[in-house]
């Protein structure tokens, strides 16, 4: 039987892992005719991607909006212009300029100034939690939102709201896979997006009149002394950083407790040694990462991946959860293990793409993970309720919901 990536096989959004094998293990740098590119699953081999000058992100819409017809992209062209400007999907020398001007908020002073907050949030989640919860709802989802808009600085009564876009504007990271409803995941984002970006140009107008401690009011700074960035640049940056920080964290935490749960000796071993948490985190991040599958790269010369010769112009998909369980890397990589020396993890990619909120969204899994054992140490499943199972996109692994008794 012929090899196949098929991230829309209900059976793969389960449980991808058997699939990886398959490829990894017979062919690690495999054309998928259905992505018009090449899946690399071996940890050298994405290892190498993500740091190899010669890959570059291809065209946004090219990518992203390749499966909406033509009328309808052509009705999506300020939505495709803005989205290029964005840090994933820029390339050097706008991505240097850009990450090096956002990154400065996420400097370790920063993060660990952070710390006490975070953890003020967490406990005042776990008060609110009662005995049977779906834990991705009442806990995993609130802390990271809570964390990334106070430090981004939207206020309170704007976030429920700017989470809702955030949430319409998400799928469009994964829309360059086969999916039911590529136009309206398009036209979503790209409402959501026009709604964001008329809130930001107020609330950026606010700041400039009264500047606050927040990463926008910094930004603002930068940008009106130096010309740091445009309006239009500003404003997809903070939407990108709201993605990450939301999304993508929620689904770290909640992916992780679900992990332990599935694992009781490793759920105790943690429960009874909680300073093993910075270990624990790194490898749950490994075993069961909320980002499995890469920004596609485009090969801007011909190269050798694996001894398979790609040609310039070609897509190449780096698969991050392939490469997390790779045997050649990792021992008995299909087994959690909380003692796993740290290293090698490619969770959150690497190379000048490589996620810059990395430490904050580690942080913030880290608090969260230790406290929510430090306050129920006899936390499991709820057998009564049904049983969590995964959202349909590869590249957004994470539950539609996590129910718990406490």
């Amino acid at each position: 039987m012929a090899l196949r990536f098929d991230p829309t096989d209900p059976a793969f959004v389960q449980d991808p892992y058997p699939f990886y094998r398959e490829l990894r293990e017979n062919s690690p740098v495999h054309f998928e005719a259905s992505l018009g590119g090449w899946v690399c699953t071996r940890h050298a081999d994405v290892q190498a991607i993500l740091r190899d000058p010669r890959l570059i992100r291809p065209p946004v819409g090219s990518v992203l909006l390749g499966q909406v017809p033509d009328d309808v992209r052509a009705q999506l062209a300020t939505f495709e212009r803005k989205l290029a400007t964005s840090l994933p999907f820029a390339n050097p020398p706008d991505h240097t300029r850009l990450r090096a001007l956002v990154g400065k908020a996420f400097t370790q002073p920063t993060i660990e100034a952070l710390r006490p907050r975070i953890q003020s949030l967490v406990d005042d989640r776990l008060d609110r939690l009662t005995p049977h919860a779906d834990l991705l709802t009442d806990f995993c989802y609130p802390i990271p939102t809570a964390v990334i808009m106070e430090l981004v600085g939207v206020p309170a009564s704007a976030r429920e709201t700017l989470h809702e876009w955030v949430v319409d504007i998400t799928p469009i990271i994964g829309n360059s896979l086969p999916s039911a409803d590529p136009v309206g995941i398009a036209r979503r984002a790209a409402a959501a997006t026009a709604a964001f970006s008329d809130y930001l140009d107020e609330l950026i107008e606010q700041r400039r009149k009264e500047p606050r401690p927040d990463l926008l009011s910094d930004l603002l700074a930068v940008t009106d002394t130096t010309g740091g960035l445009t309006n239009d640049e500003l404003t997809l940056q903070i939407l990108i950083l709201l993605i990450a920080g939301t999304e993508t964290t929620v689904h770290y935490i909640g992916n992780a407790v679900h992990a332990l749960l599935r694992n009781p000796h490793q759920l105790a071993l943690l429960r009874e040694d909680l300073s093993l948490i910075e270990t624990a985190a790194e490898e749950l991040l490994r075993f069961e990462g909320p980002v499995p599958l890469s920004t596609p790269q485009l090969a801007a010369h011909d190269l050798e991946i694996g001894g398979r010769r790609i040609e310039k112009g070609s897509l190449v998909y780096p698969v991050l959860g392939a490469a997390n369980r790779d045997p050649r890397r990792f021992t008995d990589p299909d087994l959690l293990d909380l003692r796993r020396p740290l290293g090698g993890v490619l969770s959150f990619g690497g190379g000048i793409h490589a996620c810059f909120g990395a430490q904050l969204a580690r942080t913030e899994a880290r608090i969260a993970l230790a406290s929510l054992l430090r306050r129920f140490p006899g936390i499991r499943l709820d057998d009564a309720a049904p049983a969590p199972v995964y959202r349909p996109d590869a590249t957004l692994r994470g539950l539609t919901s996590l129910p718990v008794c406490l």
